[in-house]
């Protein structure tokens, strides 16, 4: 324990181990005590390589590819649970704010560090302000939003009104035919509001439609309608795509020929050949991506010619 209260979490795990006997007076305390420093070096040993870097100027963290920053920022928070169990809570601190600065922005697990990070009785009020507003506007759909919202004093509507601004902002960038910078207000607002289905889901339609038809990417535009399918595949969105989807993963599987649903351009057509998706991807939509959506959240459609008779 002297070794412990020094900061020396190697030294007392040999002492501990020891004394984690089922016939010693304190083995039951030892033990949890040996299993806390084991979990200690094990978190550390994954962690602490990546956090000195970046502290050192060797890594940038922005650069730092999102699986890694998920895996630190675990290891950091795991770290910082862990300095609490021990008591040391300028310790925890000190974790919980390096969870927060290094994990991924895109990961929602990043609210609960810097909740965490917020309610820390180290954190100067200023600051646990500005942590909240962090939570409450880039992680609204995470329960740790309505805590921040409730601290803060916004009401209900703010974010309501938040989700339609980011919309709004995303269709004026489209029609001023500043497409990336659309796509990116489009994914804001679905890491924002992943659980609004309505707008969601439009977004991501309209991220595969801007890659299909404006950038010709049909690649990235076969990767987002997948996704689209998949995590809303209830809606009049993802069922627009989804034969198109369904058709591009059996070509790619072999269980279908790309010619057999769309006549293949010759190369004098084209100029080069074709990818399968490029094919397969070429659709007929229907939905008027910037219409305005009907009141049961579904989108309004154009409106097919008469067939002649």
């Amino acid at each position: 324990n002297d070794f412990l209260d020094k900061g020396d979490y190697s030294a007392p795990r040999r002492f501990y181990a020891r004394a984690s006997q089922p016939k010693t007076q304190h083995f039951e305390s030892a033990s949890n005590l040996n299993k806390l420093l084991n979990a200690y070096e094990m978190q550390s040993i994954a962690a602490m390589t990546t956090l000195r870097s970046v502290q050192k100027g060797r890594l940038n963290k922005d650069n730092l590819p999102d699986s890694v920053r998920r895996m630190v920022g675990m290891n950091l928070y795991a770290l910082a649970r862990i300095h609490e169990e021990l008591d040391a809570y300028d310790s925890a601190g000190i974790y919980y704010r390096y969870a927060a600065m290094i994990g991924s922005p895109s990961n929602m697990q990043t609210a609960q560090y810097l909740y965490a990070d917020a309610q820390h009785p180290s954190t100067p009020p200023q600051i646990r302000d500005s942590l909240l507003d962090v939570i409450f506007f880039r992680y609204t759909s995470t329960p740790y939003a309505q805590d921040a919202r409730i601290a803060l004093g916004y009401t209900e509507m703010a974010i309501t009104d938040t989700l339609k601004e980011i919309r709004q902002s995303a269709d004026r960038l489209y029609s001023a035919h500043e497409y990336e910078r659309s796509i990116k207000k489009y994914q804001e607002l679905l890491q924002r509001f992943p659980t609004a289905i309505a707008s969601a889901s439009r977004a991501l339609y309209m991220i595969g439609w801007i890659q299909q038809h404006i950038q010709r990417n049909k690649d990235e535009a076969l990767i987002s309608y997948q996704r689209l399918v998949k995590e809303y595949p209830a809606t009049e969105y993802a069922k627009e795509v989804a034969s198109a989807v369904l058709f591009a993963e059996e070509v790619a599987a072999g269980k279908r020929k790309a010619d057999e649903a769309i006549e293949l351009p010759s190369a004098t057509q084209t100029g080069s050949d074709l990818s399968t998706q490029e094919l397969v991807l070429d659709t007929d939509s229907t939905i008027n991506p910037l219409a305005p959506l009907q009141p049961d959240g579904s989108p309004r459609k154009r409106a097919r010619p008469r067939a002649r008779k």
